[in-house]
């Protein structure tokens, strides 16, 4: 067993995602439209089996496959680490023969250089057994990246894993794994000699450098301050750490609120107080603008985001003059990406033999009603955005979201009493948890009605027809179960008659998401 310097490793979400996502249809539970969404199950992870299992499950293996491993050449060791890679999704009755079918078809893929196939391999298992998991993921990125001559497709494919990767670094605070993802994922996107992949990677770790770089020059402070919690410079120097350059303004505002600089020390301390009215959520987002127009970029930019999160807070209450300027503001603080038409990105026969059905106007949905999953893993913040018109006054209507390692929905239920509500909370359904509403008045037969859901690290705000109807703060340790549909996001309605999505779109606000392909 090898023990690479790289520990960090994505969380069991992305880690499923991969799973699901890099080798269709091997050893893998079949991505199928469901008849109703429900959460997945935990996985079970088991104990590593003993040397002498392993021992006696290669000696077997080494037996049923003789003639196979004769076939010395690249193609013949491929399919070999195919067909195991298969047979182990196949073995459930003997851990230890599991456990051997995928060491070896990742060993193999390894020395033919089969990107899906090592990392589907090692991503089995690390979800299935109590192994080293800095050792068997990152582990095989760094030997797949030190190919040369690999394929575009292959070159993008590590270059998003290595973005997974980093991105549970950065979660852990672990800067030495962090630069290590960037570096990795920047070589191979060099060698791949494809410019915008180049481009398009470098734009992405582009803030990860810059907190790598910042954590250098302020090891110092973060030392001092460890001695002694109310030493005001070095407060003020990590203050500005956590919140400028990493965007945790929860461990950066009490440390800035104790600083040495009068100016932000003020701040801070404002910011820290309730603003429970617009008027005082537009001010506070008024000073931090102000603060930001005197410093440089790329530092101006990311304060700006403390703005627009107060802007954004009192956006769903103004109007007028004030709420233009403070959209325009929000836009200018973070431009919007483009909407992702998630509809477009459907296999229409596929869905067809669901029983959905593709018109001009937009989906219908069949009878039987099954959840419409969306071939795309969203980023950890992003607004979901549906249209939807209802043959009845009383649909049941579900958007199927994630966050992270959690999936969940967003429910508007309960047929005549319209009651709404996130899936689940605190262990209970959406009749009877915290976020259980009766704000959605009506919905008119007949007519579109849209549904956004905004995700963000700290809250879930829902608009139904423009209007806020759920604002929840949370950090999402009760909300929701393990990520189900391979961490993709999804829609449901269910109601007599004909019911039809018109449009289901995503923005993506934080990181990039990723479309993937359909079974």
């Amino acid at each position: 067993m090898f023990s690479p310097d790289v520990v960090t490793v994505p969380g069991p979400r992305m880690l499923a995602v991969w799973l699901g996502l890099l080798c269709w249809g091997v050893g893998l539970a079949a991505n199928t439209p469901a008849t109703a969404p429900a959460p997945l199950a935990a996985a079970v992870v088991l104990p590593v089996p003993e040397e002498a299992a392993q021992r006696q499950a290669l000696a077997t293996l080494h037996d049923t496959f003789a003639a196979d491993y004769l076939k010395t050449n690249p193609a013949g060791q491929a399919a070999l680490a195919q067909q195991m890679l298969a047979l182990a999704g196949q073995t459930q009755d003997d851990a230890a023969a599991r456990y051997m079918l995928l060491v070896e078809a990742r060993r193999l893929a390894l020395a033919t250089g089969d990107v899906p196939c090592a990392m589907d391999a090692a991503g089995q298992i690390i979800a299935g057994f109590a192994v080293d998991r800095g050792s068997w993921w990152n582990g095989t990125l760094e030997e797949l990246s030190k190919r040369n001559g690999l394929e575009l497709a292959e070159a993008k494919l590590l270059c998003r894993a290595w973005y997974t990767a980093g991105t549970a670094a950065f979660a852990a605070e672990d800067y030495r794994t962090l630069n290590r993802c960037i570096q990795q994922a920047t070589a191979v996107a060099s060698r791949s000699r494809d410019a915008d992949l180049l481009a398009g990677t470098q734009a992405k770790f582009h803030r990860w450098q810059q907190v790598v770089v910042a954590y250098g020059l302020d090891k110092e402070a973060l030392a001092r301050l460890k001695q002694d919690p109310t030493d005001a410079k070095a407060s003020t120097s990590i203050g500005r750490f956590y919140g400028f350059y990493r965007g945790d303004w929860d461990k950066g505002l009490p440390l800035l609120a104790q600083g040495d600089d009068g100016a932000l020390r003020d701040l801070a301390r404002r910011d820290l107080q309730p603003h429970a009215d617009s008027a005082a959520q537009v001010q506070m987002g008024d000073a931090w603008w102000d603060y930001a127009g005197k410093q440089e970029n790329p530092l101006a930019g990311w304060i700006r985001e403390r703005a627009s999160y107060w802007y954004e807070k009192a956006l769903p209450s103004l109007g007028g003059l004030t709420a233009v300027r403070v959209q325009g503001r929000i836009n200018q603080a973070a431009p919007q990406s483009k909407a992702i038409d998630l509809l477009s990105l459907l296999n229409e026969a596929q869905w067809q033999k669901s029983g959905w059905k593709k018109t001009a106007e937009g989906w219908v949905s069949p009878d039987k009603n099954p959840e419409l999953v969306f071939p795309y893993v969203p980023p950890d913040e992003y607004d979901f955005r549906v249209e939807f018109t209802s043959a009845s006054d009383s649909p049941f209507v579900m958007q199927a979201l994630v966050f992270g390692q959690r999936a969940f929905h967003w429910v508007i239920g309960n047929y005549a009493t319209l009651t709404c509500g996130l899936d689940p909370v605190g262990g209970k359904g959406y009749l009877d948890n915290v976020t259980t509403t009766k704000k959605v008045a009506s919905l008119k037969a007949g007519q579109p009605h849209t549904s956004l859901v905004r995700i963000r690290d700290k809250s879930i705000t829902v608009l139904v027809d423009g209007k806020v109807v759920e604002d929840f703060a949370t950090d999402y340790a009760d909300v929701g179960s393990q990520a189900g549909n391979q961490g993709r996001l999804g829609f449901f309605i269910q109601g007599s008659g004909t019911n039809r999505l018109s449009v289901a779109e995503i923005t993506e606000v934080s990181g990039k998401g990723m479309v993937v392909k359909e079974p």
